[in-house]
Parts: C-alpha cells; structure tokens; sequence
C-alpha cells in the first residue's frame, strides 16, 4: 500500500510529499512516534505504511497508517492491541454500533475533523480503558442518551464545533470519571436540568460560544466538584434564581460577551468558592443590592463594557465597609473591580470605592466619570465630598 521514500518520507517534525512539507500534520506527524495506529485521508496526504518496534517497548510495535483512500467506516482490522487510535479527514458519516468493540486497550481515541452526523446506540461499546475521547469539528447535531456508554474509565471528552442543538437526558450519566467536557462552538439553545447529572468527578465545563437564552435553577445540578465554567459568548438574557446552587466549587465563571442587562439580588448565590467573576461586554444597566451577596471568597469582579452608571457597596451583603474584616474580599490583601467602558457618575455611591481605595485594599482600573469627563482616580483625590464609614 506504501510509496517509495523519493515520494513520501518522514522526520520528526515535518510529513513530506514529492519533498514539498505539509504542514496541516507537522504536529500529528512528529507524535507519530509514540501513537499507536493513525489514519488520515484526504487529497494531500501521503500514502505511508511503517511499523517498527520501540526502542524503549520492544515488545510493542509504533503502527503508522497513512491512507489515501477515503474511509466512509471505521475499518474493521485496526489491531486489537492499538492504544491510540487518530482518524480524520474522512467521509465518515455514521459511528454504526460496536464500531471500537475489540480495543479494549485503546485509551485515547481522535475522530476530529470527519462528517459524522450519527452516533448510533453503544458506538463506544466496550472501550473500557479509553481516557480520552475528541470528536471535534464534525457534523453533529444531536446526541442521545446512551451514546456514552459505561465508559467509566472516560476523563476527557470534546464534542465542540458540532452543530449540536440539543442534548439527550442522562447522555453524560456513565461518565463518573469525566474531568473535562468541551462543549463550546455548538448550536445548543438551552439545556435540560439533568442533563450533567452523573459527572460527580467534573472539574472544566467548557460552553461557549452557544446560544444559550437562560440559565435556571438545576441546570448544573450533579457538578459538585466543578472549577471552571465557561458561559461566553452565548445570548444569555436571564439568570434565574439558585441557578448556581450546585456550584459550591466553582472558582472561575465566565459570563463575558452575554446580553444581561441587570443583576438580581443574591443572584450567583452558591458559589462559595468563586473568585473570578467575569462579566464583562454585557448591557448592564442595573445592579440591585446583594447582586453580589454570598461570595465570601470573591477576588476579582470585572464590569467593563456595561452600561453602568453606579456600583453603590450595597450590591455587597457585608455592611462594615470600610473596615477590611468581614468585607466581600476577605481573605485577600486585596480585590479587584473593572469598570472602565461604563457611564460611571462619579458622586456618593462610591465613597465606598473612595476609602477602599485609599487604604489600599481595593484595586480598579481608572475609568472616566461620565458627569465631569475626568478620571475617576484624579476624581477620588480632588473630589470635595466627605465619606464617612462609608457613608457621605
């Protein structure tokens, strides 16, 4: 099936054709010293067939394939001793049931960049030492329940750039000890409120650039261990109340590049843990008190971009400002606030702001206060107004 080495030859860096170097597999290709089993297909790929015993496993074989016909299925003779398993650039259109059903020592499976538009019922039957699993940049446009089954050994699974609308109930309930789920560059309007249930040992939810509307309460309910989640860039207009009830880990949420236009009282309620709160690029125009109540660990708060034209310390539930002990930064030298791209009115309301700032644990970017067109750090230094404790 291979070609002569003057047509098609290998290094370490580079897969090269009639000595001019393809560049699209310069990554795939210098891994291919270590992965198992490969298949590519496409135009400018090289017909290529090597398998030669590692120097450091002689009693494994390093299996390249490289194939310039086009697979419409997953070929049935892949080695059952195949560890990695990389197939892109094919036609495939179907992943028909028991289709990985031998490889049981298969633990990182990469399927990017096919037309798959189906995963049939136990598809993934049997992989029971898979780890990693990416079907990124195919055709799907839903995926059901029992699609994923009993891959408890799964830890990362990447389903982005699909055209996914929808998630079946329970679809992620075997995955126990699933870490990472990249969900982001789909088409999903929303999703059911157990749709996560199951996923216990999850630490990175990944879903943005959707098209998200809401977020309600249960729609995170099973992420007990989640750190990071990511909202971005979907059309999020509304946060409903204890939509993060379950999220008493979270450390890092991205909201940035949404349409809200105000926040609720208690609102991110729950996340006890959250020091990143990232809103920026939003419509905010109103922040009702104790937005920000019940996040004794909040760090870093960034607002730039909005339409806001006050931030009063009310939005906080502590009322002892501006004595550092028991305010909403505890537990840091300092916190941090991002208003710059805002209509800040520079009166009052922010004598908080003031005295946090002068004491020096309170840091903000020096947006322009939209009543008098200066800075807000000349206006806190000039400014005639008194605050005291907090109040003017």
């Amino acid at each position: 099936m291979g070609v002569t080495s003057e047509h098609c030859s290998f290094n370490k860096k580079n897969i090269h054709k009639n000595g001019q170097p393809h560049t699209r597999f310069n990554v795939s290709v210098y891994h291919c010293l270590t992965y198992k089993y490969l298949i590519f297909s496409g135009e400018e790929t090289c017909c290529c067939e090597y398998i030669a015993p590692r120097v450091y496993a002689p009693r494994e074989s390093t299996i390249r394939y490289h194939y310039c016909k086009k697979h419409e299925s997953i070929p049935s003779d892949i080695p059952a001793s195949t560890t990695e398993l990389y197939i892109s650039g094919n036609p495939i259109t179907v992943l028909a049931a028991n289709s990985f059903s031998n490889l049981q020592s298969l633990h990182t499976l990469v399927l990017d960049y096919n037309t798959i538009g189906t995963v049939q019922i136990d598809a993934f039957k049997d992989l029971s030492s898979i780890i990693s699993i990416n079907l990124t940049h195919n055709n799907l446009n839903e995926l059901e329940s029992g699609s994923f089954p009993n891959l408890r050994t799964l830890k990362t699974l990447r389903i982005n750039n699909n055209k996914l609308h929808s998630l079946g109930t329970g679809i992620f309930s075997d995955l126990s000890a699933l870490d990472s789920l990249h969900l982001e560059h789909n088409l999903l309007q929303d999703l059911s409120s157990d749709v996560f249930m199951g996923l216990s040992s999850l630490t990175t939810l990944l879903i943005e650039h959707n098209f998200l509307q809401l977020l309600r309460s249960g729609m995170f309910a099973g992420l007990s261990n989640l750190l990071i989640l990511k909202l971005n860039n979907n059309q999020i207009r509304n946060i409903g109340p204890n939509s993060f009830e379950h999220l008493h880990k979270v450390q890092d949420l991205n909201l940035e590049n949404n349409l809200l236009t105000e926040l609720e009282s208690n609102v991110f309620r729950g996340l006890l843990k959250l020091k990143f709160l990232r809103l920026t690029n939003n419509n905010l125009n109103s922040i009702e008190d104790f937005a920000f109540g019940g996040l004794p660990d909040i760090y870093e708060i960034d607002l730039t971009d909005n339409e806001l034209t006050s931030l009063p310390h009310s939005v906080f539930d502590s009322t002892d400002f501006p004595r550092t002990q028991g305010h909403a930064f505890s537990g840091y030298e300092f916190g941090k606030i991002y208003l710059l791209g805002n209509s800040m009115v520079c009166n009052y309301t922010l004598c908080w702001m003031k005295i946090a700032l002068n004491e020096g644990w309170l840091q903000t970017d020096d947006f322009d206060c939209a009543d008098s067109g200066e800075s807000w750090l000349n206006h806190r230094t000039q400014s005639t107004y008194k605050c005291d404790d907090g109040k003017c």
